[in-house]
């Protein structure tokens, strides 16, 4: 197969958002479940920031409600309908069955304090892609693009020259 790519960077996520009795790897750590993506839907259609600003808090809990400010006012910039049409798509994939169809040099990239996906969901991803190693980072949350930019980009760098 052809492709485009030479190296792909999957950062802090999961290929399956939503738990289950079989999947424990999603979102929050195993307690995000179908009724709680409804709930989530249906604030984000009533309000973006009703949404956001609960789900910011909880992915970066050491921040003060003065230090959430700019990101909350940074976050409040984005198309409601934008965020909402993707949240359905984060939602209604699983793309376990797809990862062994990696074939790039993969990094997996986590935050070792994400409050929303934990070091088993890279172990699980790097056991699932082949050609992938984990990068973990200390001390970062989901958030780790604006905790620690100069790794992220030392770390795409080098998936760039792969």
């Amino acid at each position: 197969m052809a492709t485009r790519l030479s190296s792909v960077c999957i950062v802090d996520m999961t290929p399956k958002l939503i738990n289950d009795d079989e999947w424990k790897l999603g979102l929050y750590h195993g307690r995000f479940t179908v009724d709680d993506t409804f709930k989530a839907l249906t604030t984000m259609c009533n309000s973006w920031m009703d949404f956001a600003k609960p789900f910011i808090k909880e992915a970066i809990p050491y921040l003060s409600e003065e230090q959430l400010k700019p990101i909350y006012e940074a976050t409040s910039t984005n198309s409601p309908h934008v965020m909402y049409s993707m949240w359905i798509a984060m939602s209604a994939n699983d793309y376990r069955d797809v990862l062994e169809n990696i074939t790039v040099p993969t990094f997996i990239i986590y935050g070792e304090k994400s409050t929303l996906y934990s070091s088993e969901t890279a172990r699980y991803l790097n056991s699932n892609i082949p050609n992938s190693e984990i990068v973990a980072f200390e001390n970062c949350t989901h958030f780790l693009v604006l905790e620690n930019p100069q790794k992220l980009v030392e770390i795409v760098k080098e998936a760039a020259s792969r």
